[in-house]
């Protein structure tokens, strides 16, 4: 979740963050383009002509292109009500494509994401680079990038016998279902593997509030084992399919998609041909109390929909993901779950994340890479329904596979020698931060069905920030936690204090010194610090978002000001920041508020204060841009 200041480690991102270009971000490659909105010239189209006049960034972008589907482009395109169905048809005409297919059927995301997204096949005489730089010359199109490939993350397999205990060697706790095995470290640690007793996910105690019932996990992924007798009770059903009929009679777009949708074969069964799907599906939601030979999930009443989008090798497209991303807000699932990645960055994937309404929990990846420098999408898209995990062993170490990152990995969870089903039913050993999101995932479920009408902002909260404090390398993650079921679920209807003292300085006419004293939860009853502080910054006054009126602004839709705080602030604590505005010929009047935000996401009132920063000798104006 990248909303907040919560650390030093979190940088704030606009609401709607741009995606870095090529030209803008050298270090990392991407191939997004955004194009401009000019009118067309009133000539006849010719394409030939216009590949002519963009020869030269064609070649550019055919040289620094990261892996994609050969003969095919991304296209955003205006929506329908100002690019119309005619308009399209002869857009799709000019540039000769053999075949097109709108990815985003759902009217109301596409008017979040202020577009309409499409697939196009191109003729053997386009090649995708000629293709985009020609979009980007054509005024029509909005956007236009390459279909990237994305692979699932790389699996950790590790069936060494230090983990194997056995029923006759341990003894489970009284409460505990008869399938919770005793390798099952990661739902109840007593250090039966060896490990360090309590570090695990506190499942036993999570379970008296709350087993997923009602809540629905999207898996974006290779499939999942629909045979298996211990993940087939808890697929999810399409209400409105009737199965095996031939018949799309939901009118959806596909037939007899009773457990979710096969993107790749383009058919009904989203089975397991990898793997990987089928990982994760035993993680969050192997039925419970069905055989003492079997496993149990974190949330054993959820319900798993399948969404295969990569292939038997773990490769899938990024037009895939969001025709999965699309079939998963459709048919209502909250939380969706992401165990793949890309380092390139693609704009038409962030934007369609952005507006789905469901939790995304995604894996850092396995690479043992700092995804502060290199990052992994969409793990690393600063958008606030996005969760980054990384993966712990039974010790409460970070794995030495996994990646990490302390503005981009938000929280830790078990990703090391899990028992989990293979495709075909046997049981195994695995790892990898995939797995480690899987546990997210589950505890979201677990969140949800306690407390069915909480927000993206608020569930994150909790996941991140309920999590138990790892005891070495804690600075190596955005909140240095592990993932704590149990303590998500608590219950507090109790706002923060209110920061006290907060005042602003000019400083140097291009910089400005925030104070504020640290303040504890549960309106100043108990001394726990809260989980983190946002401060934002305008020219007009800041004001609650269900306060505004004319001449002010809500909170959220004021600027965001980066802060580089303390992790856990103890209460009553003076706290000094300073931000950078940038220096100005003119005299400039701004205008800042400041509130924390609990553990579970109640926030304090506000704090504000205005500040004037006198006109300064200078060449040129550096600006600062507000909302």
């Amino acid at each position: 979740m990248k909303v907040s200041n919560a650390t030093k480690f979190t940088p704030l991102a606009p609401k709607r963050p741009a995606l870095q270009t090529a030209e803008s971000a050298p270090a990392q490659a991407t191939d997004a383009v955004s194009l401009s909105s000019g009118k067309q010239d009133v000539k006849p189209f010719d394409l030939e002509a216009l590949k002519r006049q963009t020869k030269a960034r064609a070649e550019r972008l055919e040289k620094n292109m990261a892996p994609h589907r050969a003969g095919q482009v991304l296209i955003k395109l205006p929506p329908g009500q100002q690019f119309g169905g005619n308009q399209r048809q002869e857009l799709f005409e000019d540039f000769n494509f053999t075949a097109s297919r709108e990815l985003v059927n759902n009217d109301a995301m596409t008017e979040r994401a202020g577009g309409r997204f499409f697939l196009a096949e191109l003729p053997r005489s386009l090649s995708v680079g000629e293709a985009i730089a020609a979009l980007e010359a054509d005024g029509r199109v909005m956007a236009a990038e390459p279909n990237h490939i994305v692979t699932r993350d790389q699996v950790v397999i590790d069936s060494s016998s230090s983990d194997q205990t056995s029923r006759d060697q341990y003894e489970p706790p009284e409460d505990a279902p008869i399938d919770l095995r005793p390798t099952q470290w990661n739902l109840h640690n007593d250090g039966q593997t060896g490990g360090v007793p309590g570090a695990h996910v506190s499942a036993l105690d999570a379970w008296r509030e709350s087993k997923g019932a009602g809540v629905t996990i999207a898996f974006m992924d290779t499939g999942i084992d629909l045979e298996n007798p211990d993940l087939q009770p808890n697929l999810w059903v399409n209400p409105g399919e009737i199965p095996d009929d031939g018949i799309d009679n939901d009118g959806n777009g596909y037939i007899d998609d009773i457990h979710g949708i096969n993107l790749v074969n383009r058919d009904k069964t989203p089975d397991d041909d990898n793997g990987h799907g089928s990982y994760n599906a035993s993680v969050i939601a192997a039925v419970e109390g069905n055989s003492e030979d079997g496993l149990v999930g974190l949330a054993p009443q959820a319900k798993m929909m399948s969404i295969k989008f990569m292939e038997s090798t773990g490769r899938g497209d990024i037009a895939h993901a969001i025709e999965g991303i699309t079939y998963a807000e459709n048919h209502g699932a909250r939380i969706v779950l992401n165990g793949w990645m890309s380092r390139t960055q693609n704009q038409s994937l962030f934007e369609v994340i952005e507006a789905s309404k469901a939790l995304h929990v995604c894996s850092a990846g396995n690479d043992g890479y700092d995804n502060d420098l290199r990052p992994a999408h969409p793990a690393s898209f600063p958008l606030s329904n996005v969760i980054a995990v990384a993966a712990t062993d039974h010790h409460d170490d970070f794995t030495r596979f996994t990646n990490r990152g302390s503005h981009s990995v938000d929280l830790a969870a078990p990703g090391r020698k899990v028992p989990v089903y293979e495709q075909k039913g046997e049981l195994t050993h695995q790892g990898g931060a995939s797995v480690a999101a899987a546990h997210v995932a589950a505890a979201g479920a677990l969140v949800v069905s306690k407390f069915p009408d909480i927000d993206n902002e608020s569930l994150a909260t909790r996941l991140i920030y309920n999590g138990d404090v790892m005891p070495e390398e804690a600075d190596r993650i955005k909140s240095g936690r592990r993932l704590n079921a149990a303590a998500a679920l608590r219950d507090d209807v109790v706002a923060p204090s209110t920061p006290g003292g907060f005042s602003v300085e000019a400083v140097n006419g291009s910089n400005l010194k925030l104070t504020f004293h640290s303040v504890s939860d549960n309106g100043g009853i108990s001394k726990e610090p809260v989980a983190f502080y946002e401060a934002r910054i305008s020219s007009r006054p800041i004001v609650p978002d269900d306060q505004v009126e004319e001449g002010t602004i809500g909170f959220s839709k004021a600027t965001p000001v980066p802060l580089n705080l303390e992790r856990d602030l103890l209460p009553g604590k003076e706290v000094n920041t300073m931000f950078a505005v940038g220096a100005s010929g003119n005299e400039r009047n701004f205008h800042l508020a400041i509130r924390a935000t609990d553990k579970v996401g109640n926030h304090s009132e506000l704090s504000q204060a205005s500040v004037t920063i006198p006109k300064s000798r200078v060449l040129f104006e550096e600006g600062f841009e507000l909302n």
